[in-house]
């Protein structure tokens, strides 16, 4: 674990940080995840009417297709959006791996409790945002992470 001090805020015409907020974060380090992807191909004529705003269905529309643009997307390490690890200040590098080709790291072999940590934000009240907590057992180096409604995220 490291603790993290990080400065923001907003700038002035100068450049200068004006109403400056400073964070503390405790924040695990050198971290590793597996994640892993379920393709849900959804037929043309099931998807709402809205899905098609900006782009008209082809008659090559199925499963392999959007298999292999995620594939070939993947696999150059494109993405929609950077994603991040709870909060935009801590930005996530990825790669696609190929089990095939190279085999998985084996998990490290700790267990621990690694006490309160942030979940998410919850935005559904706009006025009133709201930080959600959980707290994470880590059993053989892997972490299950809860679902979003589940009782073990702390609000």
């Amino acid at each position: 674990m490291k603790n993290y001090a990080i400065s923001c805020g907003i700038k002035d015409n100068k450049g200068k940080l004006v109403n400056r907020q400073q964070k503390n974060t405790l924040a695990l380090r050198d971290v590793r995840y597996r994640i892993w992807a379920k393709l849900v191909f959804i037929p043309v004529k099931d998807r709402p009417k809205g899905a098609f705003a900006k782009h008209q269905p082809g008659d090559d529309e199925n499963p392999m297709k959007y298999y292999k643009m995620f594939e070939r997307r993947a696999s150059q390490g494109q993405c929609f959006t950077q994603p991040y690890l709870g909060t935009r200040e801590f930005a996530a590098s990825w790669r696609m791996v190929d089990t095939e080709k190279a085999p998985l790291t084996p998990a490290i072999s700790e267990t621990k409790d690694l006490g309160i940590m942030l979940y998410d934000m919850d935005y559904s009240n706009p006025k009133d945002i709201q930080a959600m907590f959980y707290r994470p057992q880590m059993n053989n180096g892997v972490i299950i992470v809860p679902p979003f409604n589940s009782e073990e995220i702390l609000r």
